[in-house]
Order: C-alpha cells, then sequence, then structure tokens
C-alpha cells in the first residue's frame, strides 16, 4: 500500500467535514463544525459535573462558559493575525454552537450515565485529532492566503508562527477557559492552566500537540522555512504542479493534513490511555499482588 492510497481516505474525510452540511434546509451547517461543538460541550459538561456545579449556573454563565472553551483558541489565532474573528460579525455560529449545546445538555440530564468519559474520549480519539488538526491547518492556511496586513509579513516567513498558532488554534480554548474556571459560578484570571504544579506533559498534551501539528503541516507544505531540518532528514523537495501559486513542497497541504491527523491519533490515543487505562491497570495489578501475598502462609517466627 502506497503512502498516497493510505492518506487519500483521510483526506477525504477532512473534505466531507468541513463540506457536507447536517441537513441542507433544517440545519445548515457544517459536519465539522457540529462535531467540534458536541465534543466542546461534553468536555465543559463533564467539568461542570466534576467541579460540583451542575445546576448551580445561570444560564449567561452556563452558555458563555461554553462558548468561551470553543471559540477561545480561534479568537486569540485571529487576534494574532490582525484579522477579525467570525464571531464578531456573523451569528451563524452563535445559533450552531448553542443549540448543541441546549440540545446536548437536555439529553445529558435525561441520560446522565451516558456522560462517562472513558468510554466518551475512548470513542472521541480519532474525532480530535481529525478536529484538530482541521482547525491547526485551517488557520495555517490563513497565515499564507495574503489576508495578513503588509505588516505582519514576518509572521508569513516564521518558522515558529505555525508552531505558535498550531497550539494556540488547537488548545487556546481549553487553556482560557481553565484558566478562567468558566465552569463555575466564581470566573477569575490566574495562573493557565497549563502552567500549575503537577500538570506535566500528559496535562499539557492539547498545548504541545497543537505546536507539534503546526510545524508538522508547514514541514511538509512549506519546507523551505526548515532547510537545516530538510538536509538533515535528506528528502528531495518536489515542485508544485502550478509552480507560480505553490512553493517548492515535501507533499500537498490535504497530504500533509492527512498525516498530521494520523500523528494526533497517535498522541490522543496515548493521553486517553494514560488518563482512563492506565491507573486502573495499576490499581488491579495492586490488588492482584496483594491478594496472592495475604493466600501465602506466613513463615513462623522463632521464639527466642
Amino acid at each position: 500500500m502506497s503512502l498516497a492510497s493510505l492518506l487519500s481516505p483521510i483526506q477525504a474525510t477532512h473534505t466531507l467535514l468541513t463540506s457536507r452540511v447536517v441537513h441542507q434546509s433544517l440545519y445548515p451547517y457544517t459536519l465539522f463544525t457540529t462535531l467540534h461543538a458536541i465534543r466542546v460541550t461534553v468536555a465543559f459538561q463533564n467539568n461542570v459535573r466534576a467541579s460540583s456545579n451542575k445546576g448551580k449556573l445561570t444560564w449567561g454563565n452556563y452558555i458563555s462558559g461554553y462558548l468561551i472553551m470553543a471559540w477561545g483558541g480561534s479568537f486569540i489565532a485571529h487576534l494574532l493575525m490582525s484579522l477579525p474573528p467570525p464571531i464578531l460579525y456573523n451569528y451563524q455560529p452563535y445559533v450552531n454552537y448553542i443549540s448543541v449545546h441546549l440540545l446536548a445538555t437536555a439529553f445529558f440530564h435525561v441520560y446522565p450515565n451516558a456522560l462517562d468519559m472513558q468510554i466518551l474520549d475512548s470513542l472521541f480519539t480519532p474525532l480530535d485529532a481529525i478536529l484538530r488538526s482541521t482547525a491547526v491547518a485551517s488557520h495555517l492556511r490563513i497565515l499564507t492566503s495574503g489576508a495578513l496586513p503588509p505588516t505582519h509579513a514576518p509572521m508569513v516567513i516564521s518558522s515558529i508562527t505555525p508552531i505558535l498558532i498550531g497550539a494556540i488554534a488547537a488548545s487556546g480554548g481549553g487553556v482560557l477557559a481553565g484558566t478562567m474556571k468558566t465552569w463555575t459560578n466564581d470566573w477569575s484570571f490566574g495562573t493557565f492552566s497549563i502552567f500549575k504544579i503537577g500538570v506535566g506533559m500528559l496535562g499539557s498534551t492539547d498545548v504541545w500537540s497543537g505546536g507539534l501539528a503546526g510545524f508538522l503541516f508547514t514541514f511538509l507544505t512549506r519546507p523551505t522555512l526548515y532547510p537545516a531540518l530538510v538536509k538533515l532528514t535528506g528528502i528531495t523537495l518536489a515542485k508544485a504542479e502550478d509552480e507560480s501559486k505553490l512553493p517548492i513542497q515535501i507533499m500537498s497541504p490535504g497530504h500533509a493534513q492527512a498525516v498530521t491527523t494520523l500523528v494526533l491519533i497517535g498522541v490522543f490515543s496515548w493521553k486517553t490511555f494514560n488518563v482512563h487505562y492506565l491507573p486502573r491497570a495499576k490499581v488491579a495489578a495492586k490488588k492482584v499482588v496483594e491478594s496472592k501475598s495475604e493466600k501465602q502462609p506466613k513463615s513462623p517466627t522463632k521464639k527466642q
């Protein structure tokens, strides 16, 4: 099986999610934004329960806190590129995300046991990778689209900007919501959640994986930004079909995004295993050892 045949189905999935709407007339919103809204409301409602705030939040708090978690990354990334975030001039995202949030709230109210994060995180692992790789790639396409003001030209040719934009686009909303504790009644702005003690590599997965995705996508589509790495790997660069529009690249943006998705599937599988399965496996192994030690006869003690 060639690499292209492996990547093509993933690329087709990306295209489907960003182009197909749920229903042309009744709900004309893309599968991508709708699935993203579902994923965020699941995480938000879990945080509300975990902080014992279920039923204690005002509706304004409950909805706005969720929207910060959903849109924070894109909002900050657009501001860094001096571009107006879509939520400042388009009402459609509000209809899309709030309707999903309210429907999911009603569903988990009727079926509270359905909010099982071990099961949901396991099922959503491929979806998490697809959503994040799509968010990263879409913002990096904006970066090179010519939409940025002339004063931002250094950002376009910088090798570090794609990493920062990728990290922000993939995790900015979650970090901002966690920092402000938007699932509580007492919002505050303190130390960024990823910088707190005990977070570590596992707790900051969303951030560094976003940066990794930004780097990987840019390296595969604009390798001239990383000449030392190209020389080190010995990769032969191929010219794009239309040289007047695209620079020399390792692979097309669609295939590069597919590679990024595969890498993120591996990253989030690792995260899900460590969060939900490894602790239980350690507890189970410890119980087995303790039960064996209890069954072993104790050696008699010698009397002095």
